[in-house]
């Protein structure tokens, strides 16, 4: 009687190659979405802060 081989196929294995390509091109492409958000709220709150300096030093 054979014994049954332990292990996976090539196929199995490109399936699985395949799928963490895939999910971490999703994790790279939101972590680019949250940094350029991020990036967005910096300037936003610099230029607040550089407005109301100017004011200030009007005033």
């Amino acid at each position: 009687m054979k014994k049954p081989q332990a292990g996976f196929t090539i196929v199995e294995l490109l399936i699985f190659i395949v799928a963490m390509a895939i999910l971490a091109t999703i994790l790279v492409v939101a972590y680019r979405g949250v940094l350029n958000q991020a990036n967005d709220t910096a300037i936003r709150s610099d230029s607040r802060q550089f407005a109301n300096q100017i004011e200030l030093f009007y005033a």
